[in-house]
């Protein structure tokens, strides 16, 4: 006889592998372990999210300016969290991409408000 392969999800309900997974099974999946979880961390996240040292307002800016304007208050101020709104459409590959190149850290994103959290590198 084989292995069982089974997955016990939630008390009530069993995966196994030829289980066809539907939509509502995941949603009940994610509601009854993800959601809880997720509340739980809630106020954590949010405290991380919210502490920041300096705040900037890039408004429309775009890549060149942008970055040139993230790359001055990060050296102004290295090791500290810089809190970021930048509504251009391409800040957050900008962002990654000038994070990835200096060491700096893009600590968090929120995409619905288009605000960034930054951290520069220390000296």
């Amino acid at each position: 006889m084989g292995a069982d392969h089974s997955i016990q999800i939630t008390p009530d309900r069993v995966y196994r592998p030829d289980d066809a997974i539907t939509e509502s099974a995941l949603c009940e999946t994610f509601l009854k372990i993800i959601a809880p979880l997720a509340y739980t961390m809630a106020p954590n996240f949010l405290k991380i999210m919210t502490e920041h040292n300096h705040e900037w307002d890039a408004g429309e800016l775009g890549c060149g300016e942008l970055v040139l304007g993230v790359r001055k208050r990060l050296r102004a101020h290295p090791g500290q969290v810089l809190r970021l709104i930048a509504l251009d459409t391409g800040a957050a590959v900008d962002l990654q991409a000038f994070c990835n190149m200096t060491g700096d850290v893009l600590v968090a994103v929120d995409p619905i408000s288009k605000t960034y959290w930054l951290r520069g590198r220390e000296k």
